[in-house]
């Protein structure tokens, strides 16, 4: 029997998609506008060490932001529903609306400076989120093997077992004026040391906590939020505290309140409290942590700093990823930096020479540090293909796996990227290593319980 769709019912479709689009829309024009708002009133004034200042657009400014606003909610996904929508719409929020911003209202902005880097930032970005969602996705699932949870396990065990035989005696509780010594004292003292507490804290101790929620396993909960107080204890990092809280959460929200998983909900959110932190940051202790620690630190800073690295690295020389271990083998450093003492750190580069302050590592997200610093307004069309193409491998790979369970896991990753290289994420923090487990949580493990 042949089915013939309605009209009706294609048009409805058809609406519903527009309406979420023009929502979307909305909703990014308003976030925008409180990210302006921010830059105006608190960053430009509270912190103009770091970069911030602010000038008012000019009509070319506004015509080139609000269309690359305009293109990308064409593209961006309507909600996170798979593992590469989570990254597309964490990039989208916390790299590229903010980097959008700055490249046409800081001061150094003025006679359209950045505009090739905002076309090139907007183009790519735009072409990412069409590869991505050129690739289907199944959302039929089935159990992960004990037998996979059962080897995480083990390997969390004969890290913590290494961590506390070779940092036991400066395992403690670091207060915030503390936090730095600590750090000092944590030190890895080896390629080794420092890959497991890398894994300890950003792969292994995220995915038990993940498994020990879906599957209520209390000692998988312990040991996956255990694992995180154990690496902040010795690293001081604040990021291993703070992640397990964003699982916790976002599991929540995944599993219970689904409507904040809408790209257009999230920009509404963020527009809300952004915009009232910064009214009220003068009266409100509150108000002026939520105007630092959202507005500045984990929105602005990722969006500037694309504009930045684009300024100092295109005096100085762009690195053609020589910068990255292991590629001066086969590319040599720009005449000036090669002898530079800071080199190959170029977080550290551009702390010291750009802003003037020595102690500041100016850490990046991966589009200004794999793209910007490498190779300029390509290098950003360079590092959106790519990073497109860890998504697709991404969703194949956990294809078949619970999205609550995939998604939620991979929250750390996609937060790491608003600061750090796309490289350095896939070895260091357990980006190849997720690949992997979502590829053997498809395989058949002995299983001593059946």
């Amino acid at each position: 029997m042949t089915i013939i769709m309605r009209p009706e019912f294609d048009l409805y479709v058809l609406a519903r998609i527009l309406f979420a689009r023009v929502l979307l829309l909305l909703a990014t024009a308003a976030y925008a506008l409180s990210l302006i708002y921010c830059l105006d009133m608190y960053a430009g004034v509270k912190w103009p060490q770091y970069g911030f200042s602010f000038r008012p657009m000019s009509a070319s400014d506004a015509i080139l932001l609000g269309f690359s606003i305009f293109i990308w909610c064409l593209v961006l996904p309507l909600k996170i529903d798979r593992p590469s929508s989570l990254f597309l719409i964490v990039i989208f929020t916390f790299v590229c609306v903010p980097a959008a911003v700055s490249m046409v209202s800081i001061k150094d902005a003025k006679d359209g400076y950045f505009y090739p880097l905002l076309i090139s930032l907007g183009i790519g970005f735009f072409v990412a989120c069409i590869m991505v969602r050129c690739f289907s996705w199944s959302s039929v699932s089935r159990e992960v093997s004990n037998g996979l949870v059962y080897m995480l396990a083990l390997m969390w065990l004969f890290a913590i077992a290494f961590l506390i035989y070779s940092f036991g005696e400066v395992i403690r509780f670091s207060g915030l004026h503390e936090i730095y010594v600590q750090r000092v004292r944590g030190a890895a003292g080896s390629l080794f040391e420092g890959y497991v507490q890398t894994y300890f804290g950003y792969f292994l101790s995220p995915a038990l906590l993940v498994f020990g929620m879906a599957r209520r396993s209390l000692l998988l909960k312990m040991m996956g939020g255990g694992g995180a107080v154990v690496l902040y204890m010795i690293t001081a990092e604040k990021a291993a505290l703070m992640y397990p809280v964003f699982i916790i959460v976002f599991y929540f929200v995944f599993s219970r309140m689904s409507l904040f998983l809408y790209s257009a909900a999230i920009a509404f959110f963020f527009s809300f409290i952004l915009f009232f932190s910064v009214l009220f940051c003068d009266d409100l202790s509150l108000a002026e942590f939520v105007s630092w620690y959202l507005g500045v630190r984990s929105l602005l800073i990722p969006g500037t700093f694309v504009a930045h690295y684009f300024s100092y690295f295109s005096d100085q020389g762009f690195t053609a990823l020589s910068h990255i271990t292991g590629m001066s083998v086969f590319v040599s450093p720009p005449d000036q930096l090669a002898t530079h003492p800071r080199w190959p750190s170029i977080g550290y580069l551009v702390g010291e020479d750009y802003f003037g302050i020595p102690t500041l590592n100016a850490n990046a997200n991966f589009i200004a540090w794999d793209g910007v610093a490498s190779f300029g307004e390509l290098g950003v069309l360079l590092s959106l293909l790519f990073f497109a193409l860890f998504l697709i491998v991404l969703d194949w790979s956990a294809r078949g796996i619970s999205s609550l369970v995939s998604v939620v896991m991979l929250v750390p990753l996609a937060l790491t990227l608003t600061n750090g290289s796309l490289f350095t994420a896939m070895v260091s923090f357990g980006g190849a290593a997720f690949l992997m487990i979502f590829f053997l949580a498809k395989k058949k493990f002995p299983d001593r319980t059946s």
